[in-house]
């Protein structure tokens, strides 16, 4: 006989996956249930499958079904535990359907726990060596021609072949099983199997005999050699008859490479198994195709599944979250590619196998052959679920503590006064214009960013709170350089700690932004001084300024000229064109002159068309006749239709009046000021643009001021005086309130003429103006009682002047009045007290304002902001109501100044709890606009224009509430910031169609971002509250607004239909802005 072994594959390489892949024999891992888990090139190829179709398979579904049996009961018994291995031949059907004969040998591998792990299977190719063994049989079978052949056969088997009596004697045996056993063929003649076996038993022979009458059998066992030595066999037998006997029949190889190298695998992926397992990460392998071919325990405990159903199955489709998956993959596919060789960090989320999301860092590395090409990806991962959380929840107290802090708008401060260092909040840098941690964390680098000029008192304050803590808290308000170097006013307030000695150790505050509130007040302050339609010095401020400079002529020497300048013909430019031409050219010629006076000169209107220089540190009188001139001749200029748009040219001019200080008798500011507006009446007389100076021995202006004095004195006489009364309302309501009642005089030279041309005059003479208001009292209580007797429950307004409101005899006045007409009550009338002769004596004015509040009568303070205005002022004046000059009014929609005047001037009245009237509401967009700051009570002429009051019952029977205001409701302080960028865009929009009728030379600007509405509209502080879509429809409008802009703007051509895009987008963002009103 032939002896022959198979030859096994010498396995070298270190890692368990190269000894699985480079083995010559088919070796697979296969789970309890009969599906692989892992194969290997090898056994792909002998049953001519693809890694991939073989996974998608079980052992099952490839064998044959006359060896499924068998082969189930083996593993059965491996699974009870009465074996650990088993050895079998059976047939694998081939991918084409064809059958293949192989050597099986299997091993269980078992957890800790004692529970199956996984099998690890060998398969050896022997489908020639099953063809000669079947060969020998049917020769045996044959006739003796045949029998020499059968032998032949038997004896060049690569089997050991051994053919047993039935009493268990050799027979026959080959070539290759006695050398298996280190004997000669013959030696073996008449030996037994236990001669051999390492294992023998008793009755092995008979029960052997038993067994494989019914079936094949086949079984692992140990040979003993001849000189002792042992090998691994496998054993194939059966029985065939002849001559009426039964004999067995054995198949024998050894196995012990084969074992060897089962077990040299088993030892290496143990040990590879017992390092992944020790690991604190997991650990994972996939091949090309993103199948998992290895998993530690760390792994199998983060995905909450066994290794054995683990291992096969696709990472992508089976561990990955939707959200995830494309990002992993594209990951997976770039490593695939060779692009990279790793990624040293990457994150996503995993689902396990209970659909539990779990966040997981990984670190990945690439698998490569020995001939360097890339087999898979070994990647170890860190389940960081449960830190990412406590650093979610740590990141949200930090937010939250962040949002309550930047919800009270203060940058906090902590100063560490033993190391000088400081620490700066968020909120405080970012109110100074810094990102984070920009400034330095020194409290030096603190104190230089304040206003030199505030630097002193700044470190003042500090001293003395540490140096006596308990005297008051620490509170003080200073400027700051932000970092594009402009300043911002802030209130700082803080509280520090002390050692036992009293050393202070730590000082920790807040620093609240009040630079808004400062600019408001100085608004308002500047407001109070100064002309809201020309931002001239008003009446007030020129009378302050002017004693200044007479304080310093007196000391230096010098002399002071006062030049009062009143515009010819204006009241015919307001009459013809209007108030809003008129004020145009009020501002042309104030900005004229504003160009001719010196520097160190104050320029000031008066009011209507009445201005004044003072002009001070002068030598001589010729000194001003050059500046004079110059005055004279800027205002006589022609001021082009381009400005005015009235279709023509208008013409002015000026008279002027000069006086001057020191003089031969000692005379104050305000008589300084009356002294020039008699030589301003002396220059009229002469002519039209023309100046004149104060002469005491000249008395043709007082003359003319006599006889305009005698003329209303006989108007008074002769009846020809009237009242018109002009509504209010509430707005919001549409309810009639009250009247105005408002003086006019029939002259029968000049018509009808309103206050305005003749009080100016009638207030110079104390005696005529008390006629006046007298007489203006009386109609204004006839016909007050006329109304009440009709069933009208009417309030009327009256002006009281200001040598009333110094006399206490006008108390008694009005209460004589009371007594003549019973049907009037105090309360039905409101004293409107002029702002600027309220506080020209405000102690005495408080006291006679008193003692008519006493009596019932309420005060409003009319043309509130037109004088000098502090809240100590009106603390000091107990009105009842405030009213809003008209000016401010008019103004407010088309100047952001006005409008805050208009705010503040509301929120005094809410702050001293007092009514607030507007005056001069003209259009309806007025009206809306007050209601939205908190107004509701109006009069102007939108409402109705003074009426005769043989037409007010008339009109209040007819007047229908205005739909626009009883629909408009009051916003809050967060959304007039709304109001403020509405009235910016409508500015912006207003110069942009100016420009494109060639009415103006200046382009507004042009990038959204650069405009007044783009610098609101990305100002976090103002816009947060407004929900992100709203935001971002308002920014697509308004940068579509300006994008159409800029292409009518490139065009020669006029463009109507960008023009209407452009129109519709400003009204859809209108809309926009008037929605987020609502």
């Amino acid at each position: 006989m032939v002896l022959s072994s198979d030859k096994s594959q010498q396995l070298v390489a270190r890692e368990y996956k190269q000894i699985f892949e480079a083995a010559s024999l088919g070796i697979a891992r296969v789970a309890p249930d009969g599906s692989w888990l892992e194969i290997n090139d090898r056994l792909c190829s002998m049953l001519h499958y693809s890694r991939e179709e073989l996974l998608d398979r079980t052992f099952q579904d490839i064998t044959h079904p006359d060896d499924l049996d068998a082969d189930l009961a083996y593993v059965q018994d491996m699974l009870d535990g009465k074996i650990d291995h088993y050895s079998m031949e059976k047939r694998y059907f081939r991918k084409d359907g064809s059958i293949i004969w192989i050597n099986l040998s299997v091993t269980l591998i078992w957890n800790e726990d004692g529970s199956p792990n996984y099998f690890i299977s060998i398969i050896d190719d022997i489908d020639n060596k099953v063809a000669d063994r079947n060969t020998i049989i049917e020769l045996k079978n044959r006739s003796e021609y045949e029998t020499e052949r059968y032998r032949n056969l038997i004896k060049n088997s690569f089997n050991g072949i051994i053919i047993y009596s039935p009493d268990g004697r050799v027979l026959e045996v080959n070539n290759t099983q006695a050398s298996m056993l280190g004997y000669k063929p013959e030696d073996m003649l008449g030996m037994s199997y236990v001669d051999w076996d390492a294992h023998p038993t008793q009755g092995f022979i008979a029960d052997f005999a038993e067994q494989v009458v019914h079936k094949r059998v086949q079984f692992e066992t140990t040979h003993r050699r001849k000189d002792g030595s042992t090998y691994d066999a496998l054993v194939v037998a059966d029985t065939f008859v002849a001559g009426g006997h039964r004999f067995i029949y054995s198949s024998t190889r050894d196995i012990t490479a084969q074992k060897n190298a089962q077990a040299r695998i088993i030892k290496e992926r143990n040990l590879a198994q017992h390092y992944l397992d020790i690991a604190g990460t997991m650990i994972i392998a996939l091949d090309l195709h993103g199948y998992i071919t290895l998993i530690n325990r760390e792994g199998c405990d983060i995905l909450e599944d066994t290794e054995a159903n683990i291992v096969g199955k696709n990472w992508f489709e089976n561990f990955l979250v939707t959200d995830d998956l494309d990002m992993v993959r594209g990951w997976f596919d770039h490593l695939m590619s060779g692009e990279v060789e790793d990624y040293r960090y990457a994150e996503n989320q995993i689902k396990t196998t209970r659909n539990q999301q779990k966040l997981i860092t990984w670190h990945n590395s690439l698998v490569r052959d020995d001939s360097g090409e890339i087999i898979g990806l070994l990647s170890s991962g860190q389940d960081i679920t449960g830190q990412r959380r406590l650093e979610d929840a740590l990141k949200q107290e930090t937010e939250r503590f962040e949002l309550a802090v930047a919800g009270t708008q203060d940058g906090l401060w902590d100063w560490d006064i033993t190391t000088d260092k400081a620490y700066h909040s968020h909120r405080f840098e970012t109110m100074l214009g810094y990102s984070g941690h920009e400034l330095p964390d020194t409290a030096e680098a603190w104190a230089a960013l304040i206003h030199p000029d505030d630097k002193d008192k700044a470190y003042t304050k500090v001293q003395e709170y540490l140096q006596n803590p308990d005297k008051a808290p620490y509170e003080n308000t200073f400027r700051m350089r932000t970092k594009d170097g402009s300043w911002r006013w802030v209130t700082g307030r803080g509280k520090a700690t002390f050692a036992d000695d009293g050393t202070p150790l730590r000082f920790v505050g807040f620093n609240t932004d009040v630079t808004r509130e400062m600019n408001h007040q100085k608004e308002l302050d500047h407001a109070s001084k100064h002309d809201p339609l020309t931002g001239l010095a008003n009446r007030f401020l020129l009378n302050e300024l002017l004693q200044n400079a007479l304080y310093r002529s007196d000391r230096q020497e010098r002399m002071v000229a006062v030049l009062f300048i009143d515009l010819d013909g204006f009241k015919g430019i307001n009459d013809r064109f209007g108030h809003d031409v008129g004020d145009l050219v009020l501002k042309e010629i104030a900005e004229r002159m504003n160009q001719v006076v010196r520097k160190v000169d104050t320029l000031a209107r008066l009011g209507g068309d009445e201005f004044a220089v003072i002009m001070s540190d002068l030598e001589d009188k010729q000194e001003i006749l050059g500046i004079v001139n110059r005055l004279l001749s800027v205002i006589k200029q022609p001021i082009p239709d381009t400005l005015l748009n009235v279709g023509e040219e208008v013409h002015i001019s000026a008279s002027i009046g000069i006086s001057f200080y020191p003089q031969e008798t000692d005379v104050g500011s305000e008589a300084l000021l009356r002294q020039a507006d008699q030589a301003m009446y002396r220059s009229k007389q002469k002519g039209k643009d023309q100046y004149a100076f104060f002469d005491l021995a000249s008395n043709q202006q007082m003359e003319q001021h006599q006889r305009e004095i005698r003329r209303i004195e006989m108007a008074i006489t002769n009846d020809e005086l009237t009242l018109y009364y002009q509504p209010k309302i509430d707005m919001r309501t549409g309810t009639l309130i009250g009247f105005e009642a408002l003086i006019r005089w029939n002259d029968p030279e000049m018509g009808l003429r309103g206050p305005d041309t003749f009080l100016p005059t009638a207030r110079q003479d104390n005696e005529v103006m008390t006629r006046i208001g007298r007489w203006v009292f009386r109609q204004a209580f006839q016909q007050l009682a006329d109304w009440k007797r009709q069933g009208y429950p009417w309030q009327v307004s009256v002006n009281i002047c200001n040598n009333e409101l110094h006399s206490h005899q006008f108390t008694e006045f009005l209460s004589g009045l009371l007594e003549a007409h019973p049907e009037v009550q105090a309360r039905d009338i409101e004293l409107e007290i002029l702002e600027s002769e309220a506080l020209e004596n405000i102690s005495y004015a408080k006291d006679i304002i008193k003692e008519l509040q006493a009596q019932g009568f309420r005060i409003a303070l009319d043309d509130f902001g037109t004088a000098y205005s502090t809240l100590a002022y009106l603390k000091e004046l107990p009105v009842n109501t405030l009213k809003i000059d008209k000016s401010f009014v008019q103004d407010m929609l088309s100047t952001s100044g006005s409008l805050s005047i208009v705010e503040a001037t509301i929120a005094l009245a809410e702050a001293f709890r007092c009514k607030v009237v507007a005056e001069g509401v003209e259009e309806v967009e007025h009206g809306t606009t007050l209601i939205m700051l908190g107004c509701d009570f109006a009069q102007g002429y939108c409402i109705s224009r003074p009426l005769p009051a043989s037409k007010v019952t008339e009109w209040a029977d007819s007047y229908a509430p205005t739909p626009a205001w009883t629909q408009a409701k009051r916003v809050d302080a967060l959304r007039r910031s709304v109001l403020y960028s509405l009235l910016e865009h409508n500015i912006w929009v207003s110069n942009i169609n100016e420009f494109l009728g060639n009415q103006a030379s200046e382009l507004p600007p042009l990038n959204p971002h650069q405009c007044r509405f783009g610098e609101w509209l990305n100002d976090a502080d103002k816009t947060d509250w407004i929900p992100d879509d709203q935001q971002m429809h308002l920014r697509e409008v308004h940068d579509q607004i300006h994008f159409l802009t800029q292409e009518i703007l490139k065009s020669s051509e006029p463009q109507p239909e960008l023009r209407e895009q452009l129109n519709e987008s400003h009204i859809e963002l209108v809309n926009s802005l008037d929605r987020l009103l609502r």
